[in-house]
């Protein structure tokens, strides 16, 4: 049996489509390292999450950090305050069902952490 040319052709042809459809294309997530050089409060990180809205939050030893891929916004504790953090050693952070951030310190309890 023998192929013609324009059937080798049309094969040829299928099978480059074919490939160039399920090969990886570039992706396009992009990673920065983040220190106290940026902004970050402190370089020691114990939690990161990324909540529903696009913000990375960073848990560390000297307070609560969000990131909205620009800056970062510090959140520390205020005697003053009592909206602020209760300590500034974060140590976890999770967002729930409805969206509210909730932030465990070492010395202060898991408390809501308004955005």
């Amino acid at each position: 049996m023998t192929i013609n040319h324009n059937t080798y052709r049309f094969v040829v042809y299928f099978f480059l489509l074919f490939v160039s459809t399920i090969t990886p294309q570039k992706s396009k997530i992009k990673f920065e390292h983040l220190s106290v050089e940026h902004g970050l409060s402190n370089n020691g990180v114990f939690c990161i999450i990324q909540d529903r809205q696009g913000f990375m939050w960073f848990a560390t030893f000297d307070g609560l950090n969000k990131y909205d891929g620009y800056t970062i916004k510090e959140y520390k504790s205020d005697p003053n305050d009592l909206h602020s953090l209760s300590d500034n050693k974060v140590s976890s952070i999770i967002e729930d069902q409805n969206g509210v951030i909730w932030v465990g310190s070492y010395g202060g309890g898991i408390f809501p952490k308004s955005i």
